[in-house]
């Protein structure tokens, strides 16, 4: 299959996938864990939506129209994370989004298997630097084969699994993931079944 066809694949995946829920959005929610520069969030936020709206910057790459259309970026925002550190906060409220208004914005009985409403996107400091710094069209190695040089090249964000209650080895529920793809590719791959096949151990991070 040619590098095209693959790419058409995957949004029809991606497509059916969104279909099959009822639901009308789709994109990972993003949790805003950094306040210095609000300059800065925009950067990333555009560097986002670009990369989502024509992947390598070609035409037959772009998400179809329907798929763009329904393309929903939910920030939440709350200085509070800043404060106490994204990950503190996650281990004492691993509840913290599940009863946000967002959650109830598309009722389904197939939300559960919407990768919106099971995975989140964190973002702080030190990876909004990493995502901005990140060289245009930089394909990272495969985890455990680059060296510090490398992997100071890669954009990357948290990802993170929502539940009502802590499960035993929570920590496995978090894990660093490439910037690239990451509301196409990466929404498709991190699903419920998708995730522990994905997981990469910090400081490890996962290129999918």
């Amino acid at each position: 299959m040619d590098t095209v066809s693959q790419f058409e694949n995957v949004h029809a995946q991606l497509d059916a996938r969104i279909q099959s829920t009822g639901h009308s959005k789709w994109g990972f929610v993003i949790y805003r864990c950094t306040y210095k520069s609000d300059e800065d969030w925009n950067k990333m936020m555009t560097k986002l939506e670009e990369k989502d709206a024509e992947p390598y910057h070609m035409a037959a790459f772009n998400l179809t129209q329907r798929l763009r259309d329904s393309l929903t970026y939910a920030v939440f925002e709350d200085a509070d994370l800043e404060a106490g550190g994204w990950y503190n906060e996650y281990r004492q409220h691993p509840d913290i989004a599940v009863g946000e208004p967002w959650k109830t914005e598309q009722p389904s009985e197939s939300a559960g298997i919407s990768a919106r409403y099971d995975i989140c996107i964190w973002i702080d400091e030190t990876s909004l630097k990493s995502i901005l710094n990140e060289p245009e069209n930089y394909v990272a190695p495969e985890p455990g084969t680059w060296t510090k040089e490398e992997e100071d090249l890669v954009g990357w964000v948290y990802a993170l699994r929502y539940y009502k209650k802590p499960l035993p080895g929570a920590e496995r529920e978090w894990m660093r993931i490439t910037f690239s793809d990451l509301m196409t590719r990466w929404y498709i791959l991190l699903r419920t079944d998708g995730w522990h096949h994905e997981y990469r151990q910090h400081p490890d991070i996962a290129v999918g």
